[in-house]
């Protein structure tokens, strides 16, 4: 008597689809982490994939180095260090791979030193023209033109400055817009690579907070005008999400709380959003869109009680397996068992079973699905799809069946679900 062969199918993880969650704030927590501070800097590096971190404040300026690859916190150990500070401005520029830092305040002084960090070391640079010394400046690598542009800060009088500077790679250059922003310190800077240009938001003009929205375009400022905005602040944090193309703002302070709201930036619109999970209120934090997780990163800052070492990051998560149909097939005309020998009043059979299995995978087999007693002996592969088991076993009987399960799996997803095969001996 014939018998056709029967295919069976299993549903398996085997390729890692990718299936997000809902854009959300998560909060890391790695092994090693730099100490609670405010008013730091912190950069990605796109040649190493990191994020760097400078210095910073608490009750005292500080001079440590860190780097951060999505999951971890690693300090560096520099043979040149700056002096401790805080209110510093720093961006990488991608020309010449590395990150520049500029101003900020030693002791009670600002300054105008300027310093590049590449690898695992600071330089202190000369260049022929600095803009003066000052804090709480903003800056932003814009990438068609390859420089960094700086603007704003609090000079050393104290006063809310107003100018546009121009970092080439050596030297820094006053520009000459024909709109400026009015003069300001504590605001954000992120720049939108969708859209080739560098936005600015809020911070304090010397009188008021401000909650006004401009954009640098490489040669002007212009003034955007959107529907609804977040409320006036300073220490905001701003960072550019090229995977949604939006930026991303997050708290601040409206001069009475900080604050833990988060807003995205189209171009057109601000827009706040509502996620499930946030960071505590905080301000003079800083944010750094990782690419290489395609995450933003947000570390410290400011809140009611004093400063925080907490690390988070903005994003969808990380792409998780989901199933998906893998080819098993069972072909039952090799079932059949064959007395091997026999022994006193036992008879061992030798049961021959075929089948295919898709790329990667194994097979595995059992007597009970409930012992969970998986074997993988007597198991061999022809090629990487086609397998073959021999299966003995000992019977008084003349005649009879004889049950087995059998399941494809590889070493990271979850097995699949098992096809009875019945063995008839005789």
């Amino acid at each position: 008597m014939r018998h056709s062969s029967l295919l069976y199918y299993l549903l398996l993880a085997l390729l890692p689809v990718q299936a997000f969650a809902q854009t959300d704030w998560r909060e890391v927590t790695p092994a090693n982490t730099p100490s609670a501070r405010s008013d730091f800097s912190l950069s990605y590096d796109s040649s190493e994939n990191k994020t760097v971190l400078f210095g910073g404040d608490n009750f005292g300026g500080l001079n440590d180095t860190w780097k951060f690859d999505g999951s971890d916190w690693e300090q560096i150990n520099t043979a040149t260090t700056p002096t401790a500070r805080d209110g510093q401005s720093m961006a990488y520029d991608s020309v010449n791979n590395k990150i520049i830092m500029f101003g900020g305040r030693i002791g009670v002084a600002v300054n105008n030193q300027t310093w590049s960090f590449s690898a695992s070391d600071w330089t202190q640079l000369s260049p022929a023209t600095s803009p003066s010394a000052r804090r709480y400046a903003v800056m932003a690598f814009d990438s068609v033109n390859g420089k960094i542009i700086l603007f704003g800060g609090q000079l050393s009088g104290g006063g809310a400055d107003n100018e546009t500077w121009s970092w080439d790679g050596s030297n820094w250059t006053q520009l000459a817009p024909g709109t400026v922003p009015q003069g300001r310190f504590w605001s954000s800077m992120t720049y939108d690579s969708n859209r080739n240009v560098i936005v600015m938001f809020g911070g304090y003009n010397g009188t008021n907070n401000v909650n006004d929205t401009w954009e640098w375009n490489g040669t002007n400022w212009t003034n955007i005008l959107p529907a609804q905005a977040p409320s006036a602040r300073i220490g905001a944090a701003l960072s550019f999400d090229t995977s949604t193309n939006k930026v991303i703002l997050f708290g601040g302070n409206d001069g009475i709380n900080n604050l833990q709201d988060t807003w995205l930036w189209d171009g057109t619109d601000w827009t706040q959003e509502s996620p499930t999970n946030a960071p505590p209120v905080r301000s003079f934090h800083s944010m750094a869109y990782d690419a290489n997780n395609g995450q933003t990163q947000l570390f410290g800052g400011l809140d009611g009680d004093g400063t925080r070492s907490d690390t988070w990051s903005y994003g969808e998560p990380t792409p998780t397996a989901t199933p998906t149909p893998v080819e098993f097939s069972v072909d039952r005309t090799k079932v059949k068992a064959k007395v091997k020998r026999a022994k006193k009043k036992r008879r061992k059979y030798i049961a021959t079973v075929k089948g295919t299995v898709s790329a990667g995978f194994t097979v595995e087999y059992t007597k009970s699905v409930t012992s969970n007693q998986w074997l993988t002996r007597k198991i061999g592969y022809l090629d990487d799809n086609r397998w073959r088991a021999k299966i003995s076993f000992k019977t008084k009987r003349r005649r009879g069946k004889k049950k087995y399960f059998f399941r494809a799996k590889n070493s990271t997803d979850e097995p699949g679900t098992s096809i009875k095969v019945t063995i008839k001996y005789k």
